[in-house]
């Protein structure tokens, strides 16, 4: 019995999921190849992760432990 199994949720990529898609910067963002592999993590659509990196850029984030710090913090 030949059945063919998906990936798992987590390496699976996501799409559509962006809240408003309409956004000229959403739109844009969607234009970007996602370049993860398919081993990667995909728990975080890349619209979302590219979406964060700029607005803690804007925040003033220089690296990706103050992007993380930034986010987590937004969060709560």
């Amino acid at each position: 019995m030949n059945k063919k199994r998906l990936p798992l949720r987590h390496i699976q990529k996501h799409s559509g999921l962006t809240p408003q898609p309409d956004l000229k910067l959403i739109q844009s963002l969607d234009t970007i190849t996602d370049p993860r592999g398919v081993s990667c993590n995909f728990i975080h659509p890349f619209i979302t992760i590219l979406f964060i990196t700029i607005v803690c850029s804007l925040c003033g984030a220089d690296d990706w432990e103050a992007i993380v710090l930034q986010d987590h913090s937004m969060k709560e």
